[in-house]
């Protein structure tokens, strides 16, 4: 096996379509948002079922700073990791201590 790296820019190459096909081929897939809509999860999700059933360990953490995720996307997460022993999802929540706030902002996906 072979690491492969790419640096993308959505104004160069639609990045769910690098998404959905690096998705069937990998192997161990670890994703970090800042935050998921349900109607992300539904373009990759035929991928991501297609990994899952083919044993690919997938872990996602999603934030929930500003309360951009929905809870759509929490129900399909959670309904995954139900299907799925090799899938887990953790949410990262904003924090508020005094005058300083935690922001969990990352877009990282390791294929």
């Amino acid at each position: 096996m072979s690491a492969k790296i790419q640096i993308l820019s959505n104004t160069n190459f639609p990045l769910v379509d690098v998404l959905k096909s690096e998705l069937i081929e990998s192997v161990n897939v670890k994703i970090a948002v800042a935050f998921l809509r349900k109607t992300g999860i539904d373009q990759i999700e035929k991928s991501l079922i297609f990994a899952l059933d083919n044993n690919s360990i997938i872990e996602i953490i999603v934030g929930l700073d500003f309360r951009t995720t929905d809870f759509k996307a929490l129900v399909a997460l959670k309904e995954l990791q139900k299907r799925f022993s090799n899938f887990n999802f953790y949410c990262f929540g904003d924090k508020k201590d005094n005058h300083n706030e935690l922001v969990f902002h990352p877009k990282i996906y390791l294929l």
